[in-house]
């Protein structure tokens, strides 16, 4: 398993997506009131790198050998180490200098890499060999335009950052969405893959 990882993981890309969330968290912790915007675009890249990492670029070969989609995912997976230390490190080095909600960043992205990993599986069980591509591009896009737009921040608190917000709502709403992410990747692992190279 650990050679499949070595060889399957775009570690290039998971290592340059580390690199720039780092510096993107650091941008955020020194003026959190000017760019906090870019708490929401790292919280997408870490999906977003994620998703990537999901792909099968050889999946009409490997899609019909032995080794099951759940071996290869956990295989995979060995891309969510550093994505998650990472991420946990940026909230604990900038500490007060975010607001004082620590259990809520750290929860924002793993459910997002969460989310995005199980998305993917989900696209690879049902045969399609690279979605994470255009996974990727969108869990960013839509991360950053909702930490920039703000729709609804009474209702959608996604990204808040003034202390009156919805804090709490937000945590709920981030818990559910790694909940569900949970079940679609058990769905996603249980189910017998359709062999496609599309």
């Amino acid at each position: 398993m650990i050679r499949y990882a070595a060889r399957a993981v775009p570690w290039p890309l998971v290592l340059a997506s580390c690199v720039v969330v780092a510096a993107l968290m650091a941008m955020v912790a020194t003026w959190p009131e000017i760019v906090w915007p870019l708490q929401g675009a790292a919280v997408g890249l870490l999906a977003g790198a994620a998703a990537w990492s999901m792909d099968e670029t050889s999946a009409a070969v490997v899609d019909t050998l032995p080794r099951p989609l759940w071996w290869r995912t956990a295989a995979r997976a060995a891309a969510v180490v550093p994505l998650a230390l990472v991420w946990t490190g940026c909230v604990l080095v900038a500490g007060d200098r975010l607001p004082p909600h620590r259990e809520l960043f750290l929860l924002q992205g793993f459910a997002a890499v969460l989310l995005a990993v199980a998305f993917v599986t989900w696209r690879r069980a049902l045969g399609e060999a690279v979605p994470g591509a255009r996974v990727a591009s969108a869990a960013i896009a839509v991360a950053t335009a909702m930490a920039l737009i703000r729709p609804l921040p009474d209702r959608l608190p996604l990204f808040p950052i003034w202390g009156h917000e919805e804090w709490g709502l937000s945590l709920a709403i981030w818990s559910a969405l790694a909940a569900a992410a949970a079940v679609l990747l058990a769905l996603a692992l249980s189910r017998r893959p359709a062999v496609r190279s599309g």
